[in-house]
């Protein structure tokens, strides 16, 4: 019996890499930000932003995952306006960085048969649950999720953002399965990294799943933590049958 299925997100349930390339994007974002701080500091300028914003950004990515644990907005983007003279409240400060990723949102891909893929689960009395890794607040992932026609499939969110832990730290899973009062024998996880997704799963005692679109051999190293493979995510339903 399956009770529930978390499901990781980018690279699995949603690609963030179409369309133009990572700093196409970054290029994209930063202009998008120049409105909102120029209202504030009239000196603002595209070429600004390139120049002292990128590179922090660039330092958070790499933090993080030395860190395994995300870094709040506050500790980089306070620092950064105080050297403009700017001022915002928490909402505008998360507004900004959504303004930052837009060129990732806007070119944003999920595969077409989720939304009756996840319908379907629903149906059969199983729920469904996002657990992942996101460097931003959880604002920013559910609309998105919204833009995708997914959200009102979805029970609960688990970013490690708003968690305060980030997988592969068990943590992150024992919250998901504690706060949703569900047992990790009827719980089964998909995901297209294995040591991240998979293998802190399969200490818990969850059923894995290995999301697997190229159909990339499974390395003898890690087949003890993938109990099961898809190549696209409506074929979970296979096992619900």
């Amino acid at each position: 019996m399956i009770t529930a299925l978390f499901f990781d997100m980018g690279n699995t349930l949603i690609d963030f890499h179409q369309g133009p390339s990572d700093l196409e994007k970054y290029d994209i974002g930063l202009k998008e930000m120049v409105p909102i701080l120029s209202k504030k500091n009239p000196n603002i300028t595209y070429e600004m932003l390139k120049k002292e914003f990128l590179p922090i950004v660039e330092e958070v990515f790499v933090r993080r995952l030395e860190l395994e644990k995300e870094i709040p907005i506050n500790e980089y983007l306070d620092p950064f306006l105080s050297k403009f003279n700017i001022k915002l409240r928490d909402n505008q400060k998360i507004t900004l960085l959504e303004q930052f990723f837009s060129g990732f949102i806007q070119h944003i891909w999920a595969d077409p048969r989720i939304p009756e893929t996840f319908q379907q689960i629903r149906r059969n009395g199983i729920k469904i649950a996002v657990v992942s890794n996101a460097w931003l607040p959880q604002q920013v992932y559910i609309r998105i999720f919204k833009l995708l026609g997914l959200h009102q499939w979805i029970n609960r969110y688990y970013f490690s953002y708003s968690v305060g832990a980030s997988k592969p730290d068990l943590k992150i899973f024992q919250y998901a399965l504690s706060t949703q009062r569900i047992q990790p024998k009827t719980t089964w996880m998909i995901g297209d990294n294995i040591d991240k997704d998979l293998a802190p799963c399969k200490k818990l005692g969850l059923t894995t799943v290995w999301f697997n679109p190229a159909k990339s051999p499974l390395p003898d190293d890690k087949k003890a933590y993938v109990d099961h493979q898809i190549d696209a995510i409506n074929k979970i339903l296979t096992f619900l049958e």
